[in-house]
This record gives C-alpha cells, sequence and structure tokens, in this order.
C-alpha cells in the first residue's frame, strides 16, 4: 500500500504559507495522494493564483462544531490526552479540540497513511487527538510565533511524533530538547526554483527612474515595517529618488498609515494588497531591493527564515535584512547586506549602501541563488518529510 497523506492546516488558502502549498504540490507531483484539512477557510482575496488553484480539489474544511461542543462535552469522556489539553488551554480549547472528532471520521473513511499537522498549535493539537484515536503515524512542523511564543502541548506531541520538523537551526535546536534521538528534524522549505529564473544584475535607478524598493510580508510587529519607515525619512534616504512598495496586509496597518503620513512618506511608499505569488515574483524581477527588517518583538515573536527572502535569493534580487530572528542563517554579508535589528539609521545607511553599489549587490545575489540551490530546491529539500511518510 503506498503513501496517503493527510495534512492539517490552520487555514487554507493562507498568502503568507506558500510553503505549505509548495511541499504539498511536490508530494502530489510525485503521485502520492494528499488531502489538505483546514480549520478554516483562507483570507486571500482573489482566485486564479497558478499555485493554489490546482489544490483546491485536494482541500476539505472541517467543520465550526464549537458552540455544539461546548453542550456536549459532557457526552465525551476526556481520556488522557483531552484531560492535558483542558489543563492546558481551559474549557474553551477543550470545546475547540473537538474539532478532531471531525477530522478522525474523515481519517478512517480515507484510507490515510500518515497524518501531518503544520504548525505547533492547534493543527498539531488536532492532530495528535486524532492520530492517538485512529494509531495513525503522526508528524507535526514548527515554525517561529507556533514555537516560541504560542505552543501547545509540545512535550506530549513530541512524546507521541515519528518525527517533528523545524524549518531552521534554531526552530531545530528547540525541538531537539523535547525528545532525544533523531526524531527532531531541520527541513527546509523549498522552492520550485524553475518558477525563479535568475534575472542577473539590474542597477539602481537606471534609466532616470526611481530605484524600487519592495518589502513583502503581514503587517505585525516583528516584520519591523515601522523601523523601515523611519529608515525612509533619515538623512542617508530622505534625498534619494526612491519606490517602496509594502506588500501586505494584517491588523497593524493604521500604525503603518500613521507612519507614513509622520515622516510624510506618501509619495514614496504605496500599500499594495496580497498579491498571487506569480504578481510577487514579477514586482520582485522588476525591484532593485528587498528590504526584510524584521525585529524582536516585544513579546518573544520573531523570524524564522521569511519565505520571500529565499524567492529573492533565487531570483538574484539584492536583498537588505537585519540580524533579527533566524535571518543570520540565510542572510550574512556573502549574500545581501545586514544591518542590526531595531536600528533604523543603521537600517538606511545599510538600504543606502546596497544601492551605491550595484556590482558589489549583484556579486551577493549571485552566491545567494547558488545558496539557494544547494539548499532550498523543493525536490531535495522535501526528501526528510518523503523518509517519514513512507515515500521514499
Amino acid at each position: 500500500m503506498g503513501a496517503n497523506v493527510a495534512v492539517i492546516v490552520g487555514s487554507f488558502p493562507q498568502w503568507s504559507e506558500r510553503f505549505i502549498v509548495r511541499e504539498t504540490a511536490e508530494l502530489l507531483r510525485r503521485g502520492i495522494p494528499v488531502t489538505i484539512f483546514a480549520l478554516r477557510r483562507g483570507t486571500l482575496p482573489f482566485r486564479g493564483d497558478p499555485e493554489i488553484d490546482p489544490l483546491r480539489p485536494h482541500v476539505q474544511m472541517l467543520p465550526r462544531t464549537l458552540t455544539a461542543a461546548v453542550f456536549n462535552l459532557g457526552n465525551f469522556p476526556l481520556g488522557e490526552q483531552r484531560s492535558a489539553v483542558h489543563r492546558e488551554l481551559g474549557l474553551g480549547g477543550l470545546a475547540r479540540s473537538m474539532k478532531s472528532r471531525s477530522l478522525v471520521r474523515h481519517l478512517r473513511q480515507g484510507g490515510f497513511t500518515h497524518l501531518h499537522a503544520h504548525f505547533a498549535n492547534w493543527p498539531s493539537t488536532l492532530g495528535w487527538l486524532a492520530a492517538r484515536e485512529t494509531g495513525l503515524p503522526f508528524t507535526f512542523s514548527a515554525h517561529a510565533r507556533d514555537l516560541f511564543v504560542e505552543p501547545q502541548l509540545l512535550e506530549e506531541k513530541a512524546a507521541d511524533a515519528v518525527a517533528f520538523f523545524a524549518c531552521h537551526r534554531r526552530g531545530y535546536e528547540r525541538l531537539r530538547q523535547l525528545a532525544a534521538g533523531s526524531r527532531a528534524v531541520w527541513m527546509h522549505h523549498g522552492l520550485p526554483l524553475e518558477s525563479f529564473p535568475f534575472r542577473g544584475s539590474q542597477a539602481p535607478g537606471r534609466e532616470g527612474r526611481p530605484a524600487r524598493l519592495v518589502c513583502a510580508g503581514r503587517f505585525v510587529a516583528k516584520k519591523g515595517l515601522t523601523d523601515l519607515l523611519a529608515a525612509l525619512a533619515h538623512k542617508e534616504l530622505r534625498a534619494r529618488n526612491l519606490e517602496v512598495a509594502l506588500v501586505g496586509a494584517g491588523d497593524r496597518r493604521w500604525e503603518l498609515e500613521d507612519a507614513v503620513a509622520h515622516h510624510r512618506l506618501g509619495d514614496r511608499v504605496r500599500f499594495v494588497a496580497p498579491e498571487r505569488g506569480v504578481d510577487l515574483v514579477e514586482r520582485m524581477r522588476s525591484a532593485d531591493l528587498l528590504v526584510v527588517p524584521c525585529r524582536n518583538a516585544d513579546d518573544g515573536d520573531s523570524d524564522g527564515v521569511p519565505n520571500v527572502l529565499l524567492e529573492a535569493f533565487a531570483l538574484g534580487l539584492p536583498v537588505v535584512g537585519t540580524d533579527a530572528g533566524s535571518l543570520p542563517e540565510a542572510l550574512t554579508p556573502e549574500r545581501g547586506f545586514v544591518a542590526p535589528a531595531d536600528d533604523s539609521a543603521s537600517l538606511a545607511g545599510t538600504v543606502a549602501e546596497a544601492l551605491d553599489r550595484p556590482a558589489e549587490a549583484a556579486l551577493r545575489a549571485r552566491a545567494a541563488r547558488a545558496w539557494v540551490e544547494a539548499h532550498h530546491d523543493i525536490r531535495t529539500a522535501i526528501a526528510p518529510l518523503l523518509r517519514v511518510v513512507g515515500a521514499e
């Protein structure tokens, strides 16, 4: 019997989680049946996405059963696992965990051989409960906020999982603390490199146009967008001819709009709604610089290795970023330009340096492409997951 994989995610499709799309697409390309079970529908404002649309027939939305579960808790024996959920997450968490019962029904009817959950919070909690009830082998991945700020029952899930994955060294070291041996696995996010052809060098501001800067990501504190806006107002960049596209969405947009007004950047900064992957690629292909101004947020949240950074590396777009979170694992002075986090003046100087040294920027971009080819090609990066699900 071949592998048949159930994948649990928090929402689908989600603009900021294309690594899930790419892993799933690669499994399907290899002839491995995959069904994505989503706890809720994603927030993408568009259809017609050539990466996401082929996966839609493979997606099932789990029913929203929270209200019914609250009134029927007394009808279900808790058991060891649900008692642990109750202790750590309270009555509301226990009620939410009842969604795993719907998942169990799907798993028993679908002939699945493996259960894999993305993120160390709710998706893996439900996956853990369903795996214990069905006896399916269980794995989960951990990333950033879900691992360092909002983990759920990590030790319990790690004890039962046949493997658990981190996409960066910092996360891998954290997971290694949970269990001895080789069940903690470092698995890079992969890119379909044929979709990211290396573009070669492009001089900033050529043909008399403004230099084009792109910053793409969720509008949350750890992305450091307020630091970027402060940097644009700094003397190093104030007089330069720049166009800056902030691509994304999030609850903190109001804060960014206030910062744009405060720094009088309205003529240079433009907000762009989340785009299809192919559109973001085209935007980066015509840009002069990607800026990744991440910071370590006050609540302990920090980034892993942002996928947009890997995409820029693959395309040959020069990158300026900070040393926050796990960025230094990818962004080094050999592959880009690095500024200290939480320092808008240094960020401004580093952006200016990257724009003023196009030959050096192109040299580092070529090194970045070679590094991505060696470590982040989806066809090789997915190997650890293939081994665990029995498909290799």
